[in-house]
């Protein structure tokens, strides 16, 4: 077996974990009863690069990942490309405090081809023989550890504990019910109305996905929609409801609805899909339908990312007529600087501010200026979430008009969509 110091002078491309490799790692500590730790760290969203620059830009980044993180490891322990987008570490037990440090204090940034690039890494940690004396369980536990930190934390890393086998098994049976419905056909697409309170008039419906399953009833995104976005099942899910939108929308106009328009959600993982702007273009054409009445809704997350080729993409969707909105603003990562720094045409406001409008002077200062700020430089405004007949006319004092929640409709099926918009009055 290599030494360490050998490793280190190893491409990250050459310098692949073997079972035979770590066999050897752990029979030597055993046989010398020392404890030793095994971390897997993942990078995330690793395929985006792959998509989107190729391989060989994916292979790159491994290389400089690879290179940051054996810098500063002592001699001593062990680190291999674990698989595609992951790095295996063999960590004596008087480094793991070290290594830990590492993982904290590593700041995301790499150099490739002299740009600057920024990652995001998760990491699994389990450890000989505290966790297991054997050694595909210890390795195991290992990899059930990451994917405890990739779904359940925002921390970096997390150390196996007993608890979470229970909850990846559980994570599991979720994700096959979930894939069996995706084959099924189980997705459905619901439809909330969009209500101008000025014209007296339904101007739009959002999309809403929704599963039929039969045992349940109709299941809402809180059930699902994490485990689509993580596993990468959104994509196709996605284009279903983006498909039947636009069905939709075309259907409506075929009955004298022609002033509608359609907001569909896409997810972040979406626009890494290098067919997706291709998709987009297709469905438009094979449905007939005016790319002027298509609302994309996205989150702020999207715009924190900040990469040149999502924001590039926006910029062609929105080329082709389309227009994109910020969904939940005001939550989580909000900045009225995405206003001016990105290709927006319009914000909704989240439901937890509408809650506290009638209750907070605060709140409501808070959405009169961003309405204020919006209309100031042309950015259409939605209230999201409005149940009460107290919040519709509070938001209508301030020149909010726009309005969508349950105190006109919750979302319902295509047939009744249809009704609603038939014997629509305010």
């Amino acid at each position: 077996m290599k030494t360490s110091k050998e490793i280190r002078l190893i491409n990250a491309n050459k310098c692949y974990f073997s079972r035979d490799k770590y066999i050897d790692f752990f029979y030597k500590h055993s046989k010398e009863k020392n404890k030793f730790h095994i971390f897997i760290l993942d990078i995330q969203k690793f395929r985006y690069y792959n998509y989107v620059y190729g391989y060989d830009y994916g292979d790159l980044i491994i290389n400089s990942f690879f290179e940051s993180i054996n810098n500063r490891l002592k001699y001593g322990s062990e680190i291999y490309r674990f698989s595609a987008d992951k790095i295996i570490l063999l960590i004596e037990d008087e480094e793991k405090e070290n290594t830990i440090n590492v993982l904290k204090e590593f700041d995301g940034k790499l150099s490739i081809n002299n740009d600057e690039i920024k990652i995001e890494i998760k990491a699994g940690i389990s450890t000989y023989p505290d966790d297991s004396d054997k050694p595909d369980i210890v390795l195991k536990y290992s990899e059930i550890a990451l994917n405890y930190a990739k779904q359940q934390t925002r921390e970096k890393y997390k150390i196996f504990k007993e608890n979470m086998y229970n909850y990846v098994i559980k994570t599991k049976e979720a994700i096959d019910s979930i894939e069996k419905a995706v084959d099924r056909k189980e997705f459905i697409v619901y439809y909330q109305p969009l209500i101008d309170s000025k014209l007296n008039i339904v101007y739009g419906m959002e999309a809403l996905i929704r599963w039929d399953k039969k045992e349940l009833g109709i299941l809402s995104p809180a059930y699902f929609i994490d485990i689509l976005e993580n596993t990468g099942m959104i994509i196709e899910v996605g284009k279903f409801v983006f498909e039947e939108a636009c069905k939709k929308l075309k259907q409506c106009e075929e009955i004298g609805h022609e002033d509608l328009s359609i907001s569909i959600n896409v997810a972040e993982i979406q626009f890494e899909e290098k067919d997706f702007l291709s998709f987009i273009e297709k469905t438009i054409k094979d449905t007939n339908v005016n790319p002027k009445k298509i609302i994309i809704e996205i989150t702020e997350r999207i715009l924190m990312s900040q990469s040149e080729y999502v924001i590039e993409t926006l910029q062609k969707i929105r080329e082709k007529g389309i227009k994109i909105y910020i969904d939940d603003f005001g939550t989580k990562y909000s900045s009225l600087n995405y206003l001016f720094r990105f290709p927006i045409d319009g914000i909704k406001i989240d439901k937890s501010f509408i809650d506290k409008i009638n209750e907070s002077k605060k709140e409501l200062t808070i959405v009169k200026n961003i309405i204020n700020l919006a209309e100031e430089i042309g950015i259409e405004v939605v209230a999201e979430g409005v149940e009460e007949k107290r919040q519709l006319e509070s938001l209508i004092d301030i020149n909010c008009n726009k309005i969508q929640g349950y105190i006109f409709s919750k979302p319902i099926d295509s047939n009744e969509i249809i009704n609603y918009l038939n014997k629509f009055t305010l």
